[in-house]
């Protein structure tokens, strides 16, 4: 488990987070982040009692716009409650601006304070997300992924491009099915990732002829496995290629730094087609 500073979080991250402004000052922003959590307060009373000690804050548009309107003694003791409880730092989320005894506040005591654009609820995935991926180094991805002889791939594209077709395609090829949808992806070492079935899907595959199914009531046990070493990925596009470059492997995507070759197919191509493509594509690695 790694640590990162609340700077490598709202600083490095502005745009994912939608951080308008940071009001920081001193070594507020050097307090380091062990834990993938945060917590959210909506009316001004849920900011006047029990707080999740030394975890991060949002508090949304209504609980600030409540707070606007009320004396400036409850706004005080808002504030000390929040200094009390070990907050490391604010967000005001689907807010531009940050009020000024907020920013007083927030030079006394060292608690850096943004205002982003998103609201509440995706500010607080977006802020687990990186946690989650600096911390626990751990990202979700979605997509197919399947494995061949311990080697994973990665299948990715729109919403009922073929994914899953594909996939199936692959498993009466000897491929060995891992994840559908959502698929987790864990840094084990510095070039080492790893893909497995988000825990609440795992098993599970949506497959629209069928709807929900098990996948090792469909395929059997040795054709499920529970995770694989991530070695590639299949990009399916809707916009067929040129006739000479049904497939091509000159592309790579990094996930935590880690760089994956890129295979690109077109849609218009006959399923079994594409898997003899990445059948080729695998034997040349």
């Amino acid at each position: 488990m790694m640590v990162m500073t609340i700077n490598d979080l709202i600083a490095d991250h502005r745009g994912k987070l939608g951080i308008r402004r940071i009001w920081a000052s001193g070594t507020g922003v050097l307090k380091k982040l062990a834990d993938v959590k945060v917590q959210i307060c909506t009316n001004p009373s849920e900011l006047l009692n029990h707080l999740v000690y030394q975890t991060p804050l949002i508090i949304n548009r209504t609980c600030m716009v409540q707070l606007k309107s009320s004396s400036p003694l409850i706004r005080r003791r808002v504030l000390q409650n929040i200094k009390y409880w070990g907050i490391p730092w604010l967000a005001l989320s689907d807010s531009l601006e940050i009020p000024d005894d907020f920013k007083r506040f927030s030079e006394i005591h060292h608690v850096p304070i943004v205002s982003s654009l998103y609201d509440e609820h995706l500010l607080e995935s977006r802020i687990l997300g990186l946690l989650r991926e600096k911390i626990e180094q751990v990202v979700t991805i979605y997509g197919v992924l399947v494995d061949y002889k311990g080697a994973g791939l990665l299948i990715r594209g729109e919403s009922d491009v073929g994914k899953t077709r594909l996939a199936v395609c692959l498993i009466g090829r000897g491929y060995r099915w891992v994840a559908d949808d959502v698929v987790e992806i864990e840094k084990r070492a510095e070039n080492v990732l790893c893909g497995r079935p988000h825990r609440r899907v795992a098993n599970l595959l949506e497959w629209k002829p069928f709807g929900i199914v098990n996948v090792v009531d469909l395929f059997g046990t040795e054709s499920v496995c529970r995770e694989t070493l991530m070695t590639m990925i299949l990009d399916l596009a809707k916009t067929p290629f040129k006739e000479d470059a049904t497939v091509k492997a000159k592309n790579t995507y990094s996930i935590m730094g880690v760089e994956l070759p890129v295979v690109k197919v077109a849609v218009s191509d006959d399923i079994s087609a594409i898997a003899d493509h990445i059948q080729s594509c695998r034997s040349a690695a």
